[in-house]
This record gives structure tokens, C-alpha cells and sequence, in this order.
């Protein structure tokens, strides 16, 4: 087995149709993390990998949960060197939480944001983007 690779860690989710009928399941087993989103019954997979791409912790959250809520609990412990993420994660609460572990923010800005990173400044301008 491969060694993680704490350089960086990668942030993602993505959303996975439930069943058509997961409210037959057993109500003692605690939380199910189903919710309705765009009429369907949905269950949003949280992860973070290291730079490797393999997968270091997850979280299941109910569908129409925003994809950062769960960041900083996945972060808590991860030593890495940075942290990227796609648009949705431009949010000051997980640039704070990343900071305060010593990581890098490589976020690129939300189209509306009104302060900008200068970490993903410089990181586009030497990529040429």
C-alpha cells in the first residue's frame, strides 16, 4: 500500500441518487444523510484525498446540503502543505480552517466574491491562467 501523499489535499464532492424506496430502511439505525434535492432523494459524498488522489477521509451529508459545510470537519488532524478546492469551497470559514492548520489556500474566487485570494492570484498568474 502507497504512503499518502500530504503535499496537498483535494477537496471534493458529489451527489449519489438514493434508492427508490430508502425510507424502508430500519429508523433505529440513526441518521441515513437523505435529503430531497431537484425532487429526488439524494445523499452528497464529501472527500478529501491526498495528492495522490487517495481518498484519506469522507463524509455522507443529506442531498441538499452545500458542499463546504462539512470542510473543516474533514480537514481537523490533516497536516498538509495546501489545500485545492474548486469554486463552490471559496468560503472565508474554510480559508480560516486551512490557515489555521498551516496549509495553503489554492481556491479559485467565486465570480462575486468582493476580496479576492492573493494565494490563487499568484498561483493563476504563474500557471498563465
Amino acid at each position: 500500500m502507497q504512503q499518502p501523499d500530504m503535499e496537498e489535499v483535494m477537496v471534493d464532492s458529489t451527489c449519489c441518487r438514493a434508492h427508490q424506496a430508502p425510507a424502508g430502511a430500519r429508523k433505529t439505525s440513526g441518521p441515513q444523510a437523505i435529503g430531497i434535492t431537484r425532487g429526488a432523494l439524494n445523499t452528497k459524498i464529501h472527500a478529501v484525498c491526498d495528492a495522490l488522489g487517495n481518498p484519506l477521509r469522507f463524509v455522507l451529508t443529506p442531498g441538499q446540503r452545500h458542499v463546504s459545510k462539512p470542510v473543516p470537519e474533514l480537514l481537523d488532524g490533516l497536516q498538509a502543505k495546501a489545500l485545492l478546492a474548486d469554486k463552490a469551497y471559496d468560503r472565508d470559514k474554510i480559508v480560516q480552517a486551512a490557515e489555521k492548520r498551516g496549509m495553503q489556500v489554492i481556491i479559485p474566487c467565486r465570480v462575486n466574491r468582493k476580496k479576492t485570494s492573493a494565494s490563487w492570484t499568484d498561483t493563476a498568474t504563474r500557471r498563465g491562467t
